[in-house]
């Protein structure tokens, strides 16, 4: 049982309901939640509001549940603290456990709309508490429920406004679930294949947060093309890396780019966007480049094919995409030992020394390391970005946290220590992964980070980087 369903279990204090305060956390959940995911328009929450507190806030119905979960939400948004390991100590927390009250005394919920932007809100309030998992078990509830109305096409077609705003809830849940999906390796609700039945919404209010949910929407619809295309495949055993595919997918990145809104057009350079939003789909763009590619960097990390004329010589190679150092008392894999990839991209069997490489073979070898380093300078430029929306909590920080490391373990396992021949490169890199962990160090607050922390510094500290 989670920590937060032991807290709302438990007696907790009366939440503050004064004016001014209540005031001051309705400006919060506008800055940091509307703006980022419109879960319902102005007029929608105004009347909430208005009606929750016309009743004193005493009516316990699916709307001062709404109340509530916007009181927490922008308590818990407005808090400077990465983590609260206490449910008790997290901002908010009055007003959350309240609302899971209301809410679970609701009947057929799942027929309620008001309802289900409650469950939308849970999860969004447990995402900025770093409790992640959590979050993935209310979004999905969502998702499941949204699904409901689908299949029986409950009062789907009933008015605009009924669609615009299940609209809203569907793609919400459709974006929460698909990045938890991805870091929590969780499986699906299904949601995904709902997707053409359910437009994108659009609102009739001037909103800053809609154009950022629409440019969300068709960003996780790319990530799903490009998770589900490139990597390992359990299915298969085999680890897919084809060239073709991965520039059809970078392909399709750059075309989600250029067809940014301009409030949310960003540069491709290096200079800070004071926006965090901005900042967010920027690092999401590298990102997506990084893992449409990352696949080519696991073959090229091991000793290359040698022809038979090298074959007695010592293979040396200066790229940061070179071999990774092997400690005394590991193996290096031998040549024959290694899986080559052909030319469709898939692992193949051991190759044969009897049989020398041919021109087809070297070309793809050439291709598939000028891959993997695209996908190297991706991480890079993504470490380098997303400093400027790391050392804040964020509606996204669980994301950028989790993708910053797995783009730092990357080029940890692929930097090799200082080259002689190259040392301007090699000190670079060398600076750029100490700096990585040291941003990354911040975080070790939070649970789910301080074991993967403890493998990043070991190999760190095996590799000769200096830690502070």
């Amino acid at each position: 049982m989670g920590d937060m369903r032991q807290y709302v279990n438990l007696p907790h204090p009366d939440p503050d309901l004064s004016e001014p305060h209540l005031g001051h956390l309705q400006r919060s959940f506008a800055d940091h939640v509307l703006k980022w995911l419109p879960l319902f328009d102005p007029e929608t929450a105004s009347h909430h509001l208005r009606y929750a507190r016309s009743t004193e806030y005493r009516h316990a119905g699916s709307t001062l549940c709404v109340v509530f979960l916007i009181f927490a939400n922008g308590a818990v948004s407005a808090d400077s603290s990465l983590y609260s390991r206490s449910a008790h100590e997290l901002p908010g927390s009055a007003y959350y456990a309240r609302a899971v009250t209301i809410l679970e005394r609701l009947p057929n919920t799942s027929k309620d709309l008001t309802a289900l932007q409650c469950r939308v809100l849970i999860a969004i309030y447990l995402l900025f508490a770093m409790r992640p998992l959590e979050a993935w078990k209310n979004i999905t509830q969502a998702s499941q429920e949204c699904m409901i109305l689908l299949r029986a096409n409950t009062n789907y077609n009933a008015t605009n406004e009924y669609r615009e705003a299940f609209g809203r809830i569907y793609w919400i849940c459709y974006i929460l679930e698909n990045e938890l999906e991805a870091c929590l390796e969780v499986p699906t609700s299904g949601i995904r294949n709902y997707e053409t039945l359910v437009p994108l919404p659009g609102s009739q209010y001037e909103e800053e947060g809609m154009y950022y949910l629409l440019a969300l929407a068709s960003l996780r619809k790319v990530m799903v093309e490009v998770l589900d295309t490139v990597g390992y495949k359990s299915t298969s055993g085999f680890v897919t890396y084809n060239p073709a595919v991965a520039l059809e997918l970078r392909t399709q990145i750059d075309e989600w780019y250029r067809h940014l809104p301009g409030q949310l057009r960003f540069q491709l350079d290096g200079n800070m966007l004071f926006d965090t939003r901005k900042a967010y789909l920027r690092c999401s763009y590298y990102a997506l480049m990084a893992v449409a590619s990352w696949p080519f960097v696991l073959p090229l990390s091991q000793p290359p094919l040698q022809t038979p004329q090298d074959a007695q010589t010592p293979y040396h190679h200066r790229s940061s995409i070179g071999p990774i150092s092997h400690p005394p008392h590991e193996s290096v894999p031998q040549p024959h030992q290694q899986h080559r990839a052909n030319s469709h991209g898939h692992g193949t069997s051991p190759s044969n020394p009897a049989h020398p490489l041919t021109d087809t073979d070297l070309h793809d070898q050439t291709t598939h390391r000028a891959a993997a380093q695209s996908c190297l300078d991706a991480c890079r430029l993504y470490l380098t970005h997303a400093e400027e929306i790391l050392t804040q909590k964020s509606l996204v920080s669980h994301l950028i946290v989790r993708q910053y490391y797995a783009f730092t373990m990357i080029l940890l396992l692929n930097f090799s220590g200082v080259d002689l021949q190259d040392g301007g490169a090699s000190m670079e890199e060398r600076r750029h992964l100490e700096g990585a962990l040291r941003n990354l160090r911040y975080w070790s607050v939070v649970p789910f980070m301080e074991e993967s922390l403890s493998v990043l510094v070991r190999i760190a500290r095996a590799k000769g980087l200096r830690l502070a």
